[in-house]
């Protein structure tokens, strides 16, 4: 009867022990969620600030933060239901490489349709990046400019778009050779100040190593 009651403590208290971890982490990741949705709202909101500190040539929070009140809400909703289809697209994904483990034993077959699911939610992933990146560089203009919402934005977008393809594509390209370029050009110095911290360690170890 001992033994029998101490495994029931000893289980119990390992179920407590697990509860308390698995409501933890659910804590930090709500916590972690609700921080990351007031932040995008700040950011949306901010936009639209900092650009009527520019075009206007004045520092201001209060006023533009209540005058561009629609545009950044609006904004806000489409950068949240961007971040929830991402969300969908991402269980999607997770869940057939689950079921192409679970449902195959051949492990070329496996590869083979992790491979390939990976390759069809790409070419949306890439589409939705490819429209959020017109959004932040042409839609938030719009709305600043006609003071509307995200909706008629892209409706505007849409019309510009169509009449200025070759433009519009240009920009892109231009765009993404300069984040390459930026990029290289960051990890190039940080190789080069690695290397530059190795080489004077070295040196100043000389007299030691010689010692």
């Amino acid at each position: 009867f001992s033994g029998s009651f101490s495994e029931i403590i000893s289980r119990t208290i390992e179920i407590k022990y697990i509860t308390t971890i698995a409501l933890i982490v659910l804590a930090v990741i709500a916590l972690s969620i609700i921080l990351v949705l007031i932040m995008t709202w700040v950011k949306s909101r901010g936009e639209f600030i900092f650009i009527d500190n520019i075009s206007n040539n004045r520092p201001g929070i209060i006023t533009p933060w209540k005058k561009y009140l629609h545009e950044g809400n609006s904004l806000f909703l489409f950068r949240l239901c961007i971040a929830a289809l991402l969300f969908i697209m991402a269980l999607i994904l997770i869940a057939s490489i689950i079921l192409c483990v679970i449902s195959l034993k051949k492990t070329v077959l496996i590869l083979v349709l992790i491979l390939l699911c990976v390759l069809i939610f790409l070419l949306p992933f890439a589409a939705i990046t490819l429209f959020s990146f017109y959004v932040n560089e042409i839609c938030i203009p719009i709305m600043f400019a006609e003071n509307c919402g995200c909706i008629k934005a892209l409706a505007i977008f849409r019309d510009m778009f169509f009449e200025n393809k070759a433009v519009m594509i240009l920009y892109l390209i231009i765009k993404i050779a300069l984040s390459i370029a930026i990029a290289f050009a960051v990890i190039s110095l940080t190789l080069l100040l690695c290397c530059c911290c190795c080489c004077l360690w070295f040196l100043m170890s000389l007299p030691y190593l010689w010692a």
